[in-house]
């Protein structure tokens, strides 16, 4: 079964493989946007990992999120790998279409001539019977004319003539008609036995490349994104496996041996340090005995009172001085301002 047994076949032909040089510029179209996708994409990937480039973190932690933008890239490399392969089939593809709408327009040219001669030849056919037609009933005209005369006893040499002359002219119409009939059969053996099949397996065969090029286009693409899947794949298991290295105790240790200071312990615990620069140890020295004496104080009586003047006894206690310290005593009434400048 063949193209060839489409004899009437040749417009159903023609529109069909005009489909397929449609069909094939909607491949070109998805891939050529498929490509700016899948650039964008790649290219989102590698400004994605190129934007964290601090490391925040230690230890295993920092060395996951390293993997992470390691896979990223590998990604991203992927992904540019993948828009290289659709590059070359959208060229690829450019090109033998525009092989294929050459070759068509050729077979195309080819059928429409085959079709015009067969019509043209047809109606000269046409015209040459219907020539002959009238020519033949022009002469039986005459021959009635011929016949009335001789019937009615009139001259019939002026009929005879006319008679004479259509019948020539009908014959030659008649020669005419059967040579355009010939003509006529001749081309439609041609078309329909010989050229026309013929054109129309080269049709086929466009077709059928068509078609097995179309194939090997979807069968390249499954080819070449293949890898894809298995990228994601196995990115994912390497950036599993850093996942699950991160040792959360580990990490804390390299901090702090990381932040270690130089000295082992810390330093001295604050100390009172006297006036004349002596460490007291506050709470570690038994204080010593006191003493104590007295001071007297007379207050003096109001101006104009009548009263004696008032005298007050006030005892003294001794401050506790440790040995080679200084003793302290208790400030009297208004000399504390003065203790303190001199302090």
């Amino acid at each position: 079964m063949g193209f060839d047994e489409l004899w009437d076949g040749f417009e159903k032909i023609k529109l069909r493989t005009e489909d397929g040089i449609n069909f094939t510029q909607s491949i070109l179209k998805y891939l050529q946007k498929r490509l700016e996708i899948e650039m964008k994409y790649s290219r989102s990937l590698l400004a994605l990992q190129e934007t964290f480039k601090g490391e925040l973190e230690i230890g295993t932690l920092q060395i996951c999120w390293n993997g992470l933008k390691d896979e990223t890239q590998t990604l991203a490399d992927s992904r540019q790998a993948f828009c290289n392969n659709l590059d070359e089939m959208i060229n690829s593809i450019i090109s033998n279409l525009k092989d294929d709408k050459r070759n068509r327009l050729l077979l195309v040219e080819k059928g429409n001539k085959l079709v015009t001669d067969l019509a043209r030849t047809e109606e000269l056919m046409k015209r040459a019977r219907t020539k002959y037609v009238d020519a033949r009933k022009k002469q039986d005209r005459s021959l009635e004319a011929v016949q009335k005369a001789k019937a009615s006893g009139s001259s019939v040499t002026k009929f005879q003539k006319t008679s004479e002359k259509d019948e020539k002219k009908a014959d030659k119409s008649d020669r005419e008609y059967r040579q355009s009939v010939i003509n006529l059969k001749n081309v439609q053996d041609k078309f329909y036995d010989t050229d026309m099949p013929a054109l129309l397996r080269e049709f086929e065969q466009h077709e059928e490349k068509r078609i097995q090029t179309t194939r090997d286009y979807f069968g390249t693409l499954v080819e070449k994104q293949a890898p894809v899947g298995p990228h994601w794949v196995e990115s994912n298991e390497r950036f599993s496996s850093k996942v699950k290295e991160i040792n959360i105790r580990g990490d804390l240790d390299l901090f702090v041996d990381r932040n270690r200071p130089e000295s082992k312990e810390p330093p001295q615990r604050a100390q009172y340090i006297s006036y004349d620069g002596s460490v007291v140890q506050e709470g570690n020295a038994t204080p010593p005995a006191t003493a104590t004496s007295s001071m007297t104080i007379t207050a003096p009586s109001p101006p104009g009172s009548t009263v004696e003047p008032t005298t007050t006894i006030t005892p003294i206690k001794e401050v506790s001085v440790k040995k080679n310290k200084k003793a302290k005593l208790p400030s009297l009434p208004g000399s504390k301002k003065k203790e303190s400048s001199r302090s």
